[in-house]
C-alpha cells in the first residue's frame, strides 16, 4: 500500500543485518511481502554468515601478526633491554617462565607449488599443538616452533621430527631440513636456542649427515665454531702444514 502511493518505489521488503547484537546494515529485495520474506530471510542469514567469517578470518590473521611479531622478538631477546614480552605473551596465554626448545625447520618446496607455506605450517602445528607450544612462519619456506618442556611431557625424539618431516613430504610435496637447539629454562634463553637451532641445521646439512638435526649430537663442532675465524684459519693452517723438527743436538 505505501508503495503504490510512491513513484519510483516497488514493493518488497527490508530486513536487518544483525551482527553481535547489533544491526549494521539492511538487505532489500523487491516483490509481494509475503513471497519475498522467505527469499529474504535466507538471504539475511547468509550474509549475516559471510559476514561472521569475514570477521573471524581478519580477527586469526590480525592473531598471526601479532604472534609472529612476539615470537621474532624472543627470538632476538636481549636480557640488558626491558620489553613487555610476558604481559604480551599472556594475552595469548602462554607462559614464558617455561622451559623451551628452539626448533627451526626449512621447506624446500617444488617450483610452482603456491600453497606449499600454508600446509607446511598447518602441519607444523598438528605436530606441536601443546597450548604452551609457541610456532610461526617466518618466511614462505622457514618455520620455527618453541615447543614447551613442561613437567609429564615426554622429551623431544628423533621420530616425531621424522614423522613430521615424512607427513611434509607426503602431503606437500616438499623435502625438509630440521635444525633442534637446546632447552631454554626461560625466555632469556630462547634467542640462544634458536641460534643453536640455526647452527645445528647449517653444520649438519654442510656434514652430509641426514635431517634432523639436533645441537646436542654438534656440541664439538660448535665448540669449533665459537673460536674466531682467525684463530681459526691459523688452527687450521697449522694442522695441515708440515714442520720438520731437528733432532737434539742436530743442525
Amino acid at each position: 500500500e505505501e508503495a503504490r502511493r510512491l513513484i519510483g518505489v516497488r514493493p518488497g521488503m527490508t530486513l536487518p543485518i544483525v551482527h553481535e547484537g547489533a544491526a549494521v546494515g539492511t538487505v532489500g529485495i523487491t516483490g509481494s511481502p509475503a513471497e519475498a520474506r522467505r527469499f529474504g530471510l535466507v538471504v539475511k542469514r547468509q550474509t549475516e554468515i559471510l559476514l561472521e567469517e569475514a570477521v573471524l578470518l581478519r580477527t586469526r590473521m590480525t592473531r598471526e601478526r601479532v604472534l609472529e611479531s612476539l615470537l621474532r622478538d624472543l627470538l632476538t631477546y636481549d636480557a640488558d633491554v626491558p620489553a613487555d614480552l610476558p604481559t604480551r605473551a599472556r594475552d595469548f596465554g602462554f607462559d614464558l617462565g617455561m622451559p623451551r626448545q628452539a626448533i627451526v625447520i626449512e621447506v624446500m618446496a617444488p617450483t610452482g607449488l603456491g600453497s606449499a607455506g600454508s600446509s607446511a605450517l598447518r602441519l607444523v602445528r598438528e605436530a606441536f599443538q601443546d597450548p604452551q607450544d609457541l610456532s610461526c612462519g617466518l618466511s614462505s619456506s622457514m618455520y620455527v616452533v618453541l615447543r614447551s618442556q613442561h613437567d609429564g611431557r615426554p622429551r623431544l625424539g628423533r621420530d616425531d621430527l621424522l614423522d613430521l618431516t615424512g607427513r611434509i613430504h607426503d602431503l606437500v610435496g616438499a623435502t625438509c631440513r630440521v635444525g633442534v637447539g637446546g632447552v631454554a629454562p626461560d625466555e632469556r634463553g630462547i634467542a640462544t636456542s634458536y641460534s643453536e637451532a640455526l647452527m645445528a641445521l647449517r653444520v649438519g646439512s654442510s656434514n652430509g649427515q641426514p635431517s634432523p638435526h639436533d645441537i646436542a649430537d654438534l656440541r664439538a663442532e660448535q665448540l669449533i665454531l665459537s673460536v674466531p675465524p682467525a684463530a681459526r684459519a691459523r688452527i687450521t693452517a697449522s694442522a695441515r702444514g708440515w714442520r720438520r723438527v731437528p733432532a737434539i743436538g742436530g743442525p
